[in-house]
């Protein structure tokens, strides 16, 4: 069966959780939206904006757009499988490589994000991500 993915909204949406006070991305309590101010700085770019994301059960969806409102990258993970689908990804950054590079970071991301830390590193290919929260 296809799933059927649709981008998360700029604005909107259920409270919004403690990013470093402890609180986790998803559980029991249902659904909820987290907003992330967002940099990514990389050896040949840098990529800022703001960071929605959509926690349910066992699946984080995000989106991460731009001051401008132009989207650069939406993505689910399903936390069973362990695994990162890319849905969209802005003409610059979507070739195979770099899309592999990006499904291994977010999913990291997502984790170090669920431990309560703000930046996450990789090393191998120096890319630098940190998230901010937004308040609501």
């Amino acid at each position: 069966a296809s799933e059927v993915y649709t981008p998360l909204p700029p604005a909107g949406g259920a409270g919004g959780g403690a990013f470093l006070g402890g609180a986790s991305l998803g559980g029991a309590s249902g659904p909820s939206v987290s907003r992330f101010s967002a940099s990514i700085s990389m050896p040949r770019g840098y990529v800022s904006g703001v960071l929605v994301v959509l926690r349910e059960d066992e699946t984080v969806k995000g989106s991460l757009f731009n001051e401008f409102g132009i989207t650069a990258l939406d993505f689910t993970y399903d936390r069973r499988k362990d695994k990162v689908k890319l849905h969209s990804v802005v003409k610059q950054l979507d070739r195979w490589y770099i899309r592999r590079v990006l499904r291994r970071d977010v999913r990291e991301v997502i984790k170090s994000i669920e431990q309560g830390d703000s930046i996450y590193e990789d090393k191998r290919h120096h890319i630098n991500y940190k998230f901010t929260p937004l308040d609501e």
